[in-house]
């Protein structure tokens, strides 16, 4: 079974279906599948749409480790399918690498179709971490847990050092 992984959200894919594809046999009749993975953390809104001229898209997301897998049909409008079904965003469950299956309805199906899974706008913060100081560039610091204190060495121009008791 090949798969390929998804290198960014809101891309489109544009795959097919076709008779050489990896088969789930449902009850002896083959579904012929593509299959997708992507890297998603537990809380990550993300949604999938997969709509087609030609073919009755159907949808599965399986999670990293298998149980709470989610499945739709025409849950896009028409022949659209969709995860989750209507509008909104899917909150992933857990961090790991998820897979996405693209396969069809009806049994015995080809054709082309384009796939969609959209996730979130990461805006980087203009908050440095550790700037103790304020002058929005980081300061070295160090926790000793012996008498409970942080050593800080600020990164202004002076380099001093604060000394801060944290805890009992």
């Amino acid at each position: 079974v090949a798969e390929d992984e998804w290198k960014r959200y809101g891309q489109d894919v544009n795959g097919t279906i076709a008779n050489t594809d990896c088969p789930i046999n449902i009850l002896g009749e083959p579904f012929f599948t593509d299959l997708y993975t992507f890297a998603g953390t537990a809380g990550q809104q993300i949604s999938i749409t997969m709509s087609s001229g030609g073919v009755d898209p159907f949808l599965v997301l399986h999670t990293p480790s298998g149980p709470g897998s989610v499945e739709n049909n025409d849950g896009g409008g028409g022949t659209t399918a969709r995860i989750p079904a209507g509008s909104g965003t899917f909150t992933l469950p857990e961090t790991g690498i998820y897979t996405i299956e693209a396969s069809t309805f009806d049994s015995f199906q080809v054709g082309s179709y384009v796939l969609t899974l959209t996730g979130p706008n990461v805006q980087p913060s203009s908050e440095k971490r550790f700037d103790y100081d304020g002058d929005n560039r980081a300061d070295l610091s160090v926790f000793r847990p012996s008498n409970s204190v942080w050593y800080i060495q600020n990164s202004g121009t002076d380099g001093s050092f604060n000394i801060q008791q944290f805890g009992l």
